[in-house]
């Protein structure tokens, strides 16, 4: 299904059963103030609900079909650039939602010269009550734009692991690049992370990315240990190969503080029931449990040398890990 729309923008979305989400994210993007100037691109990797028949009755819309083991993060999202019309390519995924009408227009707006490749959201959590209250979105600062830019790659080189990560976290759930960017540099072909390594590739070669927490997507994952361990270690193994950062291990001292504080916040919400409160602390020590079970297995494996990071990575995150709703 192609119909062979111009467009200023395209938005591509990987999805693999995503009827649950697909009608109330498309509401959304139906009330975007460009959205006359907008096509969708939809991926789809082996569906078995209604996805694909909900998909057949959107206009402006290519829909491409692969197997499951076509599936790529990074790869995929190649394909889907390879099929815009647009000048412009949103990335996004089948339970991001705009949390206003002027996302895109935000997301544009951050293209502030030629030099800037692409431009990145921010992900939020609203205040809903199935979900978790510790990650409902608690601004400190005024949404605006960051511009990041190096004309030597010798400068971005001579960072430190952790200035580089705080640089690259660039974010596939809610970004907007130039097609003719993302064809010259395209994600690599790998199975998590194509987001940050493509960002650290286009600061390598001299252009701008610029960071725009205007825009914004409701985003939420409520998960189990399983896979927050697995999304934990390819965390973990994305930020080793990108930049040889290693995160540390937390102190007891430290863990007990991130309890208080989840305590504190949980207390201070009159709107979660005495037996919510509970249900959600709980859920978050199950969390931390996994990251910090995460952190140790990563650990080992750092001790032990560079091949058994790899197994360590592949063995938990061959395909990377997916969240159902």
């Amino acid at each position: 299904m192609n119909n062979g729309v111009k467009a200023l923008i395209s938005i591509v979305i990987p999805i693999k059963n995503a009827e649950s989400w697909l009608m109330q994210q498309r509401k959304a993007f139906s009330s975007q103030t460009l959205i006359e100037k907008t096509e969708f691109i939809y991926i789809d990797s082996g569906s078995i609900d209604k996805s694909i028949e909900i998909i057949e009755t959107f206009s402006k819309t290519t829909l491409i079909q692969i197997s499951p083991d076509e599936f790529n993060h990074g790869e995929t999202r190649n394909l889907g650039v390879r099929n815009a019309n647009g000048s412009f390519v949103v990335m996004t995924v089948q339970d991001a939602i705009p949390s206003s009408s002027k996302w895109l227009e935000h997301l544009l707006n951050g293209f502030m010269d030629e030099s800037v490749a692409g431009v990145c959201g921010q992900q939020v959590v609203p205040h809903e009550l199935d979900k978790n209250p510790i990650e409902w979105f608690r601004p400190v600062s005024k949404p605006g734009k960051r511009r990041i830019q190096f004309t030597d790659s010798s400068l971005y080189n001579g960072l430190s692991p952790v200035d580089k990560k705080s640089l690259c976290g660039w974010d596939d759930v809610n970004a907007m690049y130039r097609k003719e960017m993302l064809l010259k540099i395209p994600f690599k072909k790998i199975n998590f992370g194509e987001d940050t390594h493509w960002a650290q590739d286009v600061l390598m070669q001299g252009y701008a990315i610029v960071y725009n927490t205007e825009a914004q997507v409701y985003h939420y994952h409520h998960v189990n240990y399983d896979y927050a361990f697995k999304r934990t270690i390819a965390v973990l193994y994305t930020r080793y190969t990108a930049f040889e950062f290693i995160a540390g291990k937390t102190t007891f001292k430290q863990r007990c503080k991130i309890v208080a504080s989840n305590i504190k916040v949980l207390l201070l919400k009159s709107t979660v029931s005495w037996k919510e409160k509970f249900k959600w602390l709980r859920y978050n020590l199950i969390m931390q449990k996994a990251g910090r079970d995460a952190l140790k297995a990563f650990h080992t494996a750092i001790a032990k040398g560079r091949d058994e990071v790899d197994k360590l990575y592949f063995t938990y995150c061959e395909k990377a890990p997916m969240a159902k709703k």
